[in-house]
């Protein structure tokens, strides 16, 4: 498949985890990838900035999972109780899908960029012995968007068996590679319906 990175045969297929197994506490707990954002759901806007960049989708879910088959793509549950994070959600991806990289994308932050993968990816390039690389911008590390390979499943079973949970101190603790994006807009997210609309309001200034 040839996608937007330049992708070839030879080189390893990318999966992204679209992240929408959340409780969304802080909005009311409504299912946060299925709220309306312009013409689509935050869900599919998501899917479509990130689609053209890798080879396969997961969307990683843990209710109204009618609603995300019917977008197309596999939808994978945690195989943990209680919503216990992303890090369950990239596992569970990881022990059902075959591919050689997994990139998350949390399924409220609509303006993923086109370089998104592309830069993650060059860091393995770059250094064929790392495991995993993550985003930061203007001095703001942002963990859940992410890359990693793999053969990390077991390192991250092995982290939660301790009874840890942040994708930060997982990162931290696979010597993580931080790479740097410029634009620090990429990676808002929506916890309430007011920074939601107070985004899209701001976008068409």
């Amino acid at each position: 498949m040839q996608t937007q990175m330049g992708l070839t045969e030879e080189k390893p297929q990318i999966c992204a985890v679209i992240l929408a197994g959340g409780a969304a506490t802080r909005m009311g707990g409504v299912d946060k990838g299925l709220v309306a954002f312009k013409d689509k759901t935050l869900v599919e806007t998501v899917i479509d900035a990130i689609e053209p960049q890798v080879d396969k989708i997961v969307v990683s879910a843990n209710r109204s999972l009618e609603n995300y088959r019917a977008l197309g793509f596999d939808v994978v549950t945690d195989k943990m109780q209680g919503y216990p994070g992303p890090l369950v959600g990239i596992m569970s991806a990881m022990s059902v899908t075959d591919a050689d990289f997994f990139v998350t994308a949390p399924c409220d932050s609509p303006y993923v960029g086109k370089d998104y993968v592309r830069k993650l990816y060059q860091a393995f390039v770059d250094n064929p012995s790392l495991k995993c690389a993550a985003a930061v911008s203007q001095g703001y590390k942002q963990p859940v968007f992410m890359m990693t390979r793999k053969e990390t499943e077991k390192d991250i079973e092995t982290f939660l068996a301790k009874g840890e949970h942040r994708v930060r101190g997982w990162l931290e603790s696979m010597h993580v590679q931080w790479v740097e994006f410029d634009d620090l807009s990429e990676f808002d997210n929506f916890n309430t319906m007011e920074e939601l609309q107070s985004s899209v309001l701001q976008r068409h200034k």
